[in-house]
């Protein structure tokens, strides 16, 4: 059989006006009282039972107050008060002709009745505010704790947005804000990162009076761990060599090599991918030559038509002992070179899809990065083509929750130097 609830405490608060009132009421609900187990009465001066209930003395118990009608209205209020911050179970009994009766009985902080009420219903209220404070009690403590978990679950984040703050700046010192001024080339980097710090990484930098180097990277993976890959590469990529007090400039091919030996070497390989292109490009001759490691192939504008430079590479990170290969070609007059992270696969869709085909990749992205190299000859073009790239992915769905990080980099000769060829 379920255990029976043990008595009552009932504190009968009363001030000198109301006690009279107050004791013929409780007397009559005891005498009312049907269940088994009378409760246990205790009488005070409101004021005592106010600091009772304040302390935490009066814990367990119902308070039964009783107000005549000269009697102060702040009592009144201070019990209502902690009827709901202290989830005290109080009754508020008044006189029925006393005008305060209607205003505090629509106050939801407390139960208010006629200091004449059935003694039988004030027993069943008094009763059932006894039986329920367990659970509300109960209920109470678990709110309190979720809050403080809550709080904590708050700091917490509050702490990890801060670090993913610094994180960010810090890998920002490894990835220019454009690209360099290179005589000869025109050149244009669009960079977005799909959260606070990014997988993909970019480099453009002179290696000699002739050469450049340029570099894209897509560590395996998003948020911090992808980044940290990142600083990685751009730490461990090799493009130049040292003998003798002079610099020659490491093939595209080998560097890959190198930095895959790199990446493999270190502790904890084997949990760390990364695709790249890197290619080194003569600003006089214009004759480029690059090597991929697992990385979509370049874009080659030409004539109007679109060719793909392929190349042979696993991913970086993977096989110790990988070989990559090298594609070479010059750059004519009107010729341009895309480079891309494959973020782009899953931007464009036809209009109408559903939400699931959002995920899939698509070839449409090809007809827009292709459309950057638009009279890239021409720096002023290239930078309307840019920002008309930008605009057709702020309009893309999805764009405010980007799923990938995406850059994409575009070489081409600058006008002076096709005029001067011609």
């Amino acid at each position: 059989m379920p255990a029976q609830p043990s008595a009552p405490t009932i504190i009968l608060a009363s001030t000198r006006a109301s006690e009279p009132d107050a004791e013929a009421a409780a007397q009559a609900m005891l005498t009312a009282w049907h269940s088994s187990g009378a409760p246990t009465l205790e009488r005070r001066p409101v004021s005592a039972a106010i600091d009772a209930l304040s302390s935490g003395a009066a814990e367990g118990a119902v308070v039964v107050a009783a107000l005549a009608p000269d009697d102060p209205s702040m009592f009144a209020y201070q019990l209502a008060d902690l009827a709901h911050q202290a989830l005290a179970p109080i009754v508020l009994l008044l006189d029925e002709d006393d005008p305060r009766l209607a205003r505090l009985a629509s106050d939801d902080r407390l139960v208010v009745e006629r200091i004449n009420a059935e003694p039988s219903y004030l027993a069943a209220v008094v009763r059932t505010l006894a039986r329920c404070q367990p659970v509300i009690g109960r209920l109470d403590q678990d709110l309190r704790l979720t809050m403080s978990s809550l709080r904590g679950a708050e700091t917490e984040m509050e702490r990890m947005q801060e670090e993913l703050q610094l994180a960010a700046t810090v890998q920002r010192e490894f990835i220019p804000d454009s690209p360099p001024t290179i005589p000869g080339l025109n050149l244009a980097v669009v960079f977005r990162p799909a959260g606070y710090v990014s997988g993909d990484i970019f480099e453009i930098t002179p290696l000699d009076e002739e050469h450049v180097g340029f570099f894209l990277g897509d560590a395996v993976g998003h948020g911090v761990p992808a980044a940290l890959l990142t600083l990685v590469i751009a730490k461990s990529l090799r493009k130049l060599d040292r003998l003798d007090g002079s610099f020659t400039i490491v093939p595209p091919a080998e560097a890959l090599r190198r930095l895959n030996v790199e990446l493999t070497d270190r502790p904890g390989a084997g949990h760390r991918f990364a695709t790249a292109v890197y290619g080194v490009i003569n600003t006089r001759t214009r004759e480029v030559r690059l090597a991929g490691a697992g990385h979509p192939p370049p874009i080659l504008m030409r004539d109007g038509k679109v060719d793909r430079v392929e190349t042979d590479g696993p991913l970086l990170g993977v096989f110790p002992e990988a070989e990559f290969t090298e594609a070479s070609f010059t750059l004519d007059d009107r010729d341009a070179l895309v480079l891309y992270s494959d973020g782009f696969e899953t931007v464009y869709h036809e209009p109408g899809v559903n939400n699931a085909a959002l995920k899939l990749p698509t070839h449409l992205h090809i007809d827009r990065l292709t459309a950057l190299a638009d009279n890239s000859w021409d720096p002023d073009a290239i930078a309307d083509a840019v920002a008309r790239f930008e605009r057709e992915l702020d309009e893309q769905a999805g764009s405010l929750h980007q799923g990938d990080d995406l850059t994409a980099m575009l070489i081409a000769p600058c006008a002076k130097a096709a005029s001067a060829a011609a």
